[in-house]
């Protein structure tokens, strides 16, 4: 390892073992001094270690997707159809940063994600709609999800809205990549840790009923492993036509549709019924995001936006070491397809049992070929956009 500096040789020899093997191992150690154990792995070409570190805390998003063609009213991210021919990242990109986190984890001899215990793949995007293009050919997502478990060990996560009616060609790649999950979580189960299926009142689409009841026959298996819930979601009451009861009685008519496609062959999955899916409870609501904020009085949507612009105001008077610390110990560190590192950081501003969010740009850029910038991303009320420290 002629590439390693003398310094950070004599330095990594001396961080004791229950150090290398605890949780965000990099962020306990002066990863100053461990600059050049990246060298020459091109994802990380022109970043810092100290980047590196902070990155590997709570990595919560790696983005295989971007944008969402089905529009559903009450998207939290105000989530646009993709920008054409920046729908995925690239496969070439996606290699590099696994090997690079691997390559790295060799060098340093203890694994730098370790702490981290799953993966979020799509920020805005119903994953098994598009395929990952490469240059030389295109990839499905199961493809990326071994990937990244095969050599990373992490486990990924992700939320499906189902797909459309046969007849297309979209269908049909919907369908058979569905399918392919079922067929690869099965063989290799701690591969993936939860597939979510959206269920709500929310998406204006033709035959909603049937899309849906289909998609939960295809992950029957999945739900019976354990490893698939539903994401059922409602408006407050008096939002007429998206309100809870109106949210239940969509269920009921997907679970009869069910019923009839499954052969009623539902005893074993008691998750499934109308009565367990619907009962009342916070984390059903929506929240005022992106286009989820029609749903609010407009006196709840100027509160919140009064609350966060003093959250925002007390966050520029922190110094910028200030700022770097509170993100690495509080936000979730997420990497978008064209390689740019956000932070989503919590707020003190509570809806329900969730506390708002703001996104912050990092200015961290990984060092991937395909820098074309996608739709801008935006997970809460605020984005707090081109600030760097």
């Amino acid at each position: 390892m002629s590439y390693l500096s003398i310094t950070a040789r004599k330095y990594i020899s001396k961080v004791p073992s229950s150090l290398k093997t605890s949780e965000f191992p990099l962020t306990k150690m002066d990863s100053k001094m461990l600059e050049s154990f990246q060298k020459d792995l091109p994802v990380f070409n022109g970043v810092k270690m100290p980047d590196i570190a902070f990155l590997t805390k709570n990595l919560d998003m790696l983005n295989l997707f971007r944008g969402c063609r089905w529009g559903c009213l009450h998207c939290p991210s105000s989530s646009l159809a993709p920008v054409r021919g920046r729908e995925s990242i690239w496969w070439e990109d996606l290699k590099n940063l696994v090997f690079g986190f691997k390559v790295l984890n060799e060098r340093l001899g203890f694994d730098v994600l370790n702490g981290n215990k799953f993966l979020n793949i799509t920020e805005d995007s119903n994953p098994i709609d598009i395929a990952i293009k490469g240059k030389k050919k295109k990839h499905k997502v199961t493809e990326a999800m071994k990937l990244i478990y095969n050599h990373l060990g992490i486990p990924t996560v992700f939320k499906i809205s189902g797909w459309g009616e046969k007849g297309s060609a979209a269908n049909m790649y919907s369908y058979n990549t569905a399918k392919s999950l079922v067929k690869m979580i099965k063989r290799q189960p701690d591969s993936v840790k939860e597939v979510k299926i959206s269920v709500n009142p929310f998406m204006e689409v033709d035959d909603y009923v049937h899309r849906t009841a289909r998609t939960l026959f295809v992950f029957l298996d999945l739900f019976r492993m354990n490893k698939a819930s539903i994401d059922f979601k409602h408006a407050k009451d008096g939002n007429k036509g998206f309100d809870l009861s109106v949210a239940k009685d969509l269920y009921n008519k997907i679970y009869q549709e069910l019923q009839i496609i499954s052969g009623s062959k539902l005893e074993g999955f008691p998750e499934l019924k109308p009565e367990v899916v619907t009962k009342i409870h916070k984390l059903h609501w929506i929240e005022p995001k992106g286009r989820g904020q029609k749903f609010f009085p407009k006196e709840t949507i100027y509160k919140q936006n009064r609350d966060l612009a003093e959250n925002i105001e007390a966050w520029k008077n922190l110094t910028p070491e200030e700022q770097r610390e509170n993100l690495l110990n509080n936000a979730s560190k997420r990497i978008d397809i064209d390689g740019s590192v956000y932070a989503v950081r919590p707020t003190r501003v509570i809806y329900g049992n969730e506390p708002s969010e703001l996104t912050v740009q990092t200015g961290i850029q990984l060092n991937f070929e395909d820098k074309t910038k996608p739709n801008s991303i935006y997970p809460g009320y605020t984005e707090l956009k081109n600030y760097y420290f």
